[in-house]
């Protein structure tokens, strides 16, 4: 079972103590939290731990999860919660519970070295570490009996407890083998040159052969809903011209995996948005959780299908993933929530969301229930544990349109899965990106009324020093780069899409403090921790995209956006040298870093740049804002004479005339007064394949 956030705190500070209570109980992560009642000594993160270990000479024991983990809370019931298993950590390792949501860079770290040290990843991280906090022995989920060609949690405990007794320099030759061999992949060096569009294809290509055109989707046997390699395609097969092959083979791949994914069984039908992944390759069962970032991206990437297309099913997912978010995910001030569980309160995982042929019959009666029933898979017996049907669609959506509100309502009657209440700064700038386009292209301004106060809010969570936190709950840790690069591409997108001048204050301010804090002295790149941050063994500067883009090919692609806006402090010789950085960590796999490669791509070619001036302007920039273009920015000359010293793209365009400036690189056309000359100069034959 896992209890919301404040059923925790109502256990915690109320009159009923339990048998057990450790230093998780002073945590604010309602993953911590669901800990702080194991009769296992857990420590947080921190030097505390490291320091007691030290101490007492034992070996840190290092878990690492998350609050919608499935396995983290089945690993929780069978082991931690299990006298006998804390007993033995409690005796020989000092014990560490971190949420990886709270400590991405540290969860990031440990996940390299868990992948190099098994083959595999995957929560919950399981690590055991030396006193200098590099990791010797790594797994993921142990069972609390030899299972699945494992050991036993208690087996495993028990031989790592003996080898630090007795084989000691085992355990050192192993910690200085990992060191090693994930020094060079850590910490890779810069290129000669920064790359080109021919990188950029090249990992297109590699997406396109290695793309699975039955299914859909990449990877073996699990198979993830992959939003970077998808916008990259999508906004590939706008840039490369029509006469490219790999354009039409791009738009043709990212229109297939959009169409899978709509009728996917990892698509909630019934409520909107998506479940994290499918456990089968052909998109049939999801694990059920639902995370705030996958549905942000998703989200932005069928917003940006729907203008590349012009499928109109594309615009309604987005639509409804939206409203998932505002209505499941939304908190009172304004911000989402991080998660949604796999299991409902229960405990049961999918109870929530399958149905049988019997509940359809009961709520919508014997017509529309066959109609749904044979749309969507609703089968006898069902598909997955539980006897039920998860839905997939097969036929006409339509047949659930009108069904859709009566099935919500008799769903919520079911029991729910828990929240995981926090605000991870990073996924909100995910879903201020997402409602700002939402609002711009989908036409509601709901969209852009919600973004407009989530915007501000993560503003005005910056410290003295301008940095942002990593949630916006109180004695959050600090924000880490892809918090900064996240909220900046959000803010971004918020003003392209209303003209709010403070929202591109903002933007540039959070920017030229992500450069001073997060750049590497060493390699040129961006670190995820601050450059004199050393609590990890290794410094890390990663490009590869994983179950969230990096933080550092977002931050070049926002910084890239204020430079082609000629904002102070952010200039063209600064992105040289981060994708100079960035092409020493692709040279070998370009599809791995697909924010990055979008990135290069709008660095390598002069951008266009549609440039309202003026006192009334709401009709040009209505003009303006319908086309789409991933590298096309939308610039609204804010009021104030101050403004051509921060922005130089408004150098020289002053006057009180509404007019519009079509701006390629630094060379401007003429300027129009007319909206109707406006849209056909920014035409797809002119703008995106005539260029």
């Amino acid at each position: 079972m896992s209890p919301t956030s404040a059923a925790h705190r109502v256990a915690l500070t109320g009159t009923e103590t339990g048998p057990f209570q450790n230093r998780l109980v002073r945590a604010r992560s309602p993953y911590l939290l669901q800990h702080a009642r194991n009769p296992v000594d857990w420590y947080p993160w921190g030097d505390e731990a490291f320091q007691r270990a030290a101490e007492l000479d034992r070996p840190v024991f290092l878990s690492i999860g998350y609050s919608a983990c499935h396995w983290c809370h089945v690993m929780e019931r069978e082991s931690f919660e299990d006298p006998r298993v804390a007993a033995l950590l409690n005796t020989h390792f000092v014990s560490i519970k971190v949420d990886r949501e709270e400590h991405p860079a540290v969860d990031a770290f440990y996940m390299d070295a868990l992948v190099h040290m098994t083959g595999e990843g995957g929560w919950p991280a399981s690590l055991w570490l030396g006193h200098d906090r590099v990791p010797f022995q790594a797994g993921t989920y142990y069972p609390p009996h030899p299972r699945y060609g494992l050991p036993s949690f208690s087996q495993a405990l028990r031989r790592i407890a003996d080898q630090w007794e007795g084989r000691r320099d085992a355990i050192d030759r192993a910690a200085t083998r990992v060191r090693t061999t994930l020094a060079p992949t850590l910490q890779p060096g810069p290129a000669a040159a920064p790359p080109g569009l021919e990188a950029v294809e090249a990992g297109v290509r590699v997406l396109l052969d290695a793309y699975d055109h039955d299914s859909g989707g990449w990877g073996g046997q699990a198979r993830f809903p992959q939003a970077p390699r998808l916008d990259l395609l999508l906004a590939w097969a706008t840039s490369a011209g029509s006469a490219s092959e790999s354009a039409r083979d791009a738009r043709r791949v990212a229109s297939h995996y959009l169409d899978v994914l709509d009728r996917s069984g990892v698509h909630d039908h019934v409520g909107g948005g998506f479940h994290r992944y499918a456990v089968d390759p052909d998109w049939e069962v999801p694990h059920f959780e639902k995370m705030l970032y996958d549905n942000a991206m998703l989200a932005r990437s069928f917003t940006w299908g729907w203008k590349l297309t012009g499928t109109r099913r594309f615009a309604t997912v987005a639509a409804t993933t939206l409203e998932y978010m505002r209505t499941e995910l939304g908190r009172d001030d304004g911000a989402f929530a991080a998660s949604q569980d796999a299991d409902d309160s229960d405990g049961e995982e999918g109870s929530t969301y399958t149905w049988t042929p019997e509940q359809l019959l009961s709520v919508v009666g014997p017509v529309r229930a066959t109609a749904i029933a044979a749309a969507y898979g609703v089968v006898a017996g069902g598909n997955f544990e539980n006897g039920g049907s998860v839905l997939r669609r097969r036929g006409d959506a339509s047949v659930l349109a009108g069904a859709r509100p009566k099935l919500l309502a008799a769903r919520r009657t079911r029991p729910q899965p828990a929240r995981d209440d926090k605000a991870v700064v990073a996924w909100n700038g995910m879903a201020l990106a997402a409602l700002a386009e939402g609002g711009r292209w989908l036409g509601d301004e709901r969209y852009l009324t919600h973004a407009t106060r989530l915007g501000r809010l993560l503003l005005d969570a910056r410290d003295d020093a301008g940095l942002l936190p990593r949630t916006l709950e109180p004695e959050s840790p600090a924000g880490v780069l892809a918090d900064h690069a996240h909220v900046v591409e959000g803010l971004l997108a918020l003003y392209e899409a209303t003209g709010a001048s403070w929202a591109l204050g903002g933007a540039a301010e959070l920017g030229r403090q992500m450069l001073a804090t997060f750049r590497d002295p060493e390699t040129g790149g961006l670190r995820p921790l601050p450059a004199e941050d050393r609590s990890l063994p290794l410094a890390r500067v990663s490009w590869v995209d994983g179950a969230e883009p990096s933080g550092a090919g977002v931050a070049v692609g926002a910084l890239l956006r204020l430079a082609h806006l000629e904002t102070r402090g952010v200039d063209h010789a600064v992105l040289h040298e981060l994708l100079q950085a960035a092409g020493g960590a692709w040279r070998e796999t370009p599809a791995a870093a697909p924010r990055a490669l979008l990135a290069l791509a709008g660095a390598s070619r002069p951008p266009w740049t549609v440039v309202l001036t003026g006192a009334d302007v709401a009709e040009l920039g209505k003009t303006a804002r319908r086309a789409w273009h991933p590298w096309t920015l939308v610039a609204e000359c804010p009021p104030g004479p101050a403004i051509a010293s921060e922005f130089g793209v408004f150098a020289g365009k002053g006057g009180a005339e509404p007019r519009a400036w079509i701006c390629e690189g630094r060379a401007c056309r003429l300027p129009l007064h007319d909206p109707v000359a406006l849209a056909e100069a920014l035409a797809p034959p002119d703008m995106l394949s005539g260029r």
